[in-house]
């Protein structure tokens, strides 16, 4: 269910624009209530509350009125008025889902506020990081009125030599980390947020084992992984930090060894005891000897050779593939069935050959995955749909670029038509189907039949696929930038290595990375890591009320705490006992990080709200006309005032003293925050980036409740090691692991590289002649896919040639979703949807058992 529809049903009402209305209404009303309970609060949140609710009714009342322009440019790009749906779209739903999780959060401050079980902590963390959200897309939104500008008529891609780099410059200095948080995945259904979450904790934690035992066993690499992972999962936003680093920096190589962990041995037992039965799961190689298959005009054969492309010419290879059976069939195991075993035949009794064939392409940013990790959903399908199932595993970028994949998958469809028999098939009906990449190459593979006269797939099932295969920025691919499985400098990456072009970065394992700091011996990391889990449950203890330990070992992995304060991009209250902030922000002084930028903080769950009750609202008095003038002249009076209080000053840096009162037996320090000179002139400049038009004013109109404060001695929670001297010179960039050291922005990196417009890598840009020899296509994408503009402007394209094409949209699924099946009912319900599809294409109904 999308965001508008989510509006209606939230309000009772059939019309999302008015629904929309009533729900920014709602949530203006809660913020200005909430203003003027925390105005005159002293609570040790009341300036964090304050400063959040003000931003939030600012933004809210800004931002509306953008959603009302995207939505009248999206009616021009829609597939046609039954689907409506398209990058500008889906910047609009995005920003309904976060409207309506602000709505929950702030309902939940106005109702529980005054309940002694009022996690304030908590309820603040959740605020702050959803204003933030709402501030980058004010100011995202700001810059894709923009675009459209540079965009040919009907056409959701920039013209080639207009391409708005500016514009994508600048969105790429946002702060993206509100998005990877708490919050993460805030924009997709309720049922995949809890996966997304773990997926997020893997990448992080998996980075650092990446990172620091990179010339180290795999099992090493595990046990810091593993590690690691407690500390990224009790502090999200050090997660969010973490992942925003790794997705800019990190290599094409972390990409496909944290994509292939589902190619884990262990994984590799998921399909048999969680998914439908297969009889058949056959892996065998084929070729590489030459085909020979009958025209499709009927005139004469044409000659097949094997792939050759970055390959030996003495020994091209053969290609690998899968098949997958629900029940044995003629044919599955004849004696002339490659690799097969003596004797396999006498197990079984065989059924009759299936009409039908399905051959599959899989997904994986063409650089990662097999056809074994995408067994799950495949088993299901075969055993619905009564037909075998041959799925390529093809040779992956960066080893084997372009066009090699493409040889592979057009030689094994080639195999398939000619010996569909021994694959338990007449071959009466023959569909292609791909996700993501696997969908790129289906489409090329059938292009490359049109183009080689051979007998094209009687139909076509791409599942959000990628059909640009070079950063061309669209309004769904610049929501990459908030994307958990498909962030931009991934996709970039993917894409350049599959185009066989390498950007000029540095190689994270070379010497000359690593600024000459030598790496620190295995044994050394692992007791750092050892450290960093003993202390993130140490946490856990304190926060959970039981006994912590009375002293904290200084390990090398501790962060200089001086520079630490000196990147802190929130200012914190962090004198009192107990709470929850101190123990985040102490505990995150012993990692190598950045700062935790309270700005970012974000929720655990993505439910959407319940319903508001005018009553419950009224009786409180927070009806937004009950509220008066006065009220809302109070707001708008603070306004400037809360922007520019300490916690959402990005660049408020705070400098830090040590206080030589503290008593010798704790071993730790007090420290007390005074603002620095560098925050003056940073904090209007990064609200102008959030989009705010309010002046601000000087730095001297900034709180100064909480510039003096100490930390009371003798707070287990607040002891904090003595600090190695010898660290206090080393440069920041220097004491963090190379994939949060600052190197060139991805876009940066590949916005020069020039990619050939081949229609075979881009099917995109084919001409129409080729276009409209192709078969019946179903298009499959997501709403809020970064790669859903792809789909879009290919389904337009075909229908424009005279193809017979569909376009179908899934609301609130990620790219991806197919290999969540198991997580995720909606991402089941997802399948379903494709194999019904694919029923369609093969018409089932219509070929006579």
């Amino acid at each position: 269910m999308d965001a508008s529809r989510r509006l209606c049903n939230e309000f009772g009402n059939t019309n999302p624009l008015s629904a929309r209305a009533m729900v920014f209404k709602t949530v203006r009303s809660l913020a200005i209530s909430n203003l003027d309970y925390y105005q005159n609060n002293d609570t040790s949140y009341k300036e964090r509350l304050y400063s959040a609710f003000s931003l939030m009714h600012d933004h809210l009342e800004k931002i509306e009125p953008a959603i009302d322009v995207l939505l009248s440019i999206s009616s021009k790009y829609d597939f046609d008025a039954k689907t409506p749906g398209n990058g500008y779209r889906s910047i609009a739903q995005a920003i309904d889902s976060c409207v309506l999780h602000l709505l929950r959060v702030s309902r939940s401050v106005f109702l529980n506020k005054e309940s002694f079980l009022f996690r304030v902590g908590h309820n603040c963390r959740e605020v702050e990081a959803y204003t933030s959200m709402l501030g980058t897309m004010r100011a995202f939104v700001n810059q894709v009125y923009e675009f459209e500008e540079t965009c040919e008529p009907g056409n959701l891609f920039a013209a080639k030599d207009k391409t708005p780099w500016h514009i994508v410059r600048k969105i790429d200095t946002f702060d993206l980390t509100s998005f990877y948080g708490r919050g993460i995945g805030f924009q997709f259904c309720e049922s995949m947020v809890k996966p997304l979450q773990l997926v997020s904790i893997a990448m992080a934690s998996f980075s650092d084992g990446f990172y620091k035992h990179a010339n180290d066993s795999s099992t090493q690499r595990a046990a810091t992984s593993f590690l690691n992972s407690a500390k990224y999962f009790m502090n999200p936003e050090l997660k969010a930090i973490q992942i925003v680093n790794v997705t800019r920096n990190a290599s094409i190589q972390f990409c496909k060894e944290f994509w292939s962990i589902p190619e884990a041995d262990i994984m590799h037992q998921l399909p048999i005891l969680m998914s439908a039965p297969a009889v058949v799961s056959r892996l065998f190689a084929i070729g590489p000897e030459p085909l020979q298959l009958p025209r499709r005009d009927g005139h004469g054969t044409v000659i097949i050779s094997p792939p050759s492309a970055h390959a030996d010419p003495a020994d091209p290879g053969a290609v690998n593939v899968r098949l997958i059976s629900h029940v044995p069939r003629e044919g599955q195991f004849d004696a002339e069935f490659p690799g097969l075993a003596e004797g396999a035949k006498s197990q079984y009794t065989m059924s009759e050959r299936s009409p039908f064939l399905v051959v599959h392409c899989h997904g994986g940013g063409f650089v990662a995955h097999t056809s074994k990790s995408h067994e799950m959903y495949l088993r299901t399908w075969a055993k619905k749909l009564q037909a075998p199932i041959l799925s390529i595993d093809y040779s992956l970028a960066p080893k084997f670029p372009f066009p090699r994949a493409l040889e592979e998958c057009f030689y094994a469809y080639c195999w398939a038509l000619k010996h569909c028999k021994l694959l338990g098939s007449t071959g009466q009906r023959v569909c292609l189907v791909g996700d993501s990449a696997g969908g790129n190459l289906i489409i090329a593979t059938t292009m490359y039949a049109i183009s080689r006269g051979v007998r094209l797939p009687d139909g076509l099932l791409p599942i959000y696929s990628g059909l640009i295969v070079e950063y061309s920025p669209s309004p769904s691919r610049l929501m990459a930038l908030m994307d958990p499985l498909l962030p931009l400098g991934v996709v970039a990456r993917c894409l350049a290595a599959y185009a066989g072009v390498t950007p000029n970065e540095k190689h994270e394992l070379s010497s000359e990375s690593t600024h000459g700091i030598e790496r620190s011996s295995s044994v050394s990391n692992l007791r750092e890591d050892l450290y960093s889990f003993i202390g993130s449950i140490g946490r856990w203890s304190l926060l959970t009320g039981k006994s912590p330990p009375s002293k904290v070992t200084h390990s090398r992995s501790s962060l200089d705490f001086k520079e630490y304060m000196r990147r802190n991009e929130s200012s914190g209250s962090i004198g009192e006992s107990g709470d929850e902030d101190t123990l985040f922000e102490v505990e995150n002084t012993r990692r190598r990080c950045h700062t935790i930028n309270n700005l970012t903080s974000s929720t655990d769950a993505a439910d959407y709200v319940s319903s508001i009750s005018d009553e419950a609202l009224e009786a409180d008095g927070t009806n937004e006309n009950e509220l008066g003038q006065e009220a809302r002249k109070s707001a708008a009076q603070h306004r400037r005032r809360a922007s520019s209080g300490a916690r959402f000053s990005l660049n408020n840096l705070y400098e830090w003293e040590e206080d030589e009162s503290s008593e010798a037996e704790d071993e730790g320090h007090q420290i007390k925050f005074l603002p620095s000179e560098s925050s003056k002139a940073s904090t209007a400049e990064n609200f102008k980036q959030l989009g705010s038009e309010t002046d601000l004013p000087e730095s001297k109109d900034l709180p100064k409740g909480n510039s003096d404060r100490k930390m009371p001695n003798g707070n287990l929670a607040l002891q904090i090691p003595p600090i190695d001297e010898t660290e206090m010179h080393v440069p920041y960039a220097q004491q963090r692991h190379l994939a949060q050291s600052p190197v060139e922005s991805p876009l940066e990196q590949f916005i020069e590289i020039k990619v050939e417009r081949n229609p075979y890598m881009s099917p995109l840009f084919a001409e129409d002649s080729m276009l409209a020899a192709m078969p019946k296509t179903i298009v499959l994408a997501c709403h809020m896919d970064p790669l859903l503009d792809d789909s879009v402007m290919f389904a337009r394209r075909l229908r424009d040639v005279g193809v017979d094409v569909e376009l179908r949209l899934l609301d609130k699924l990620p790219h991806g979703f197919l290999n969540f099946t198991v997580y995720s009912r909606d991402a089941t319900h997802g399948a379903d949807r494709c194999m019904e599809a694919l029923r369609e294409l093969l018409d089932i109904s219509s070929v006579a058992p």
